[in-house]
């Protein structure tokens, strides 16, 4: 996670280490984390399929997300 914090830091548009965190919160089960991460995403790039693909993943395992 200090990593992808670090990275994030200094390119707070790095997509890749967004999706990469959000996934890593998610498997943490910090929840409410990985909605900010993945909102921040759908922010960045909201026709991205591949992200929207992640975050329907997400929605089914995360309701914090119903609103993205």
């Amino acid at each position: 996670q200090r990593f992808y914090d670090r990275v994030l830091e200094l390119d707070p548009k790095h997509t890749p280490s967004l999706k990469n965190l959000a996934t890593l919160y998610a498997m943490r089960d910090e929840r409410d984390l990985a909605a900010e991460v993945l909102r921040r995403l759908v922010a960045l790039e909201p026709q991205d399929a591949l992200d929207r693909a992640l975050i329907a993943e997400a929605k089914a395992q995360l309701p914090e997300l119903e609103s993205i």
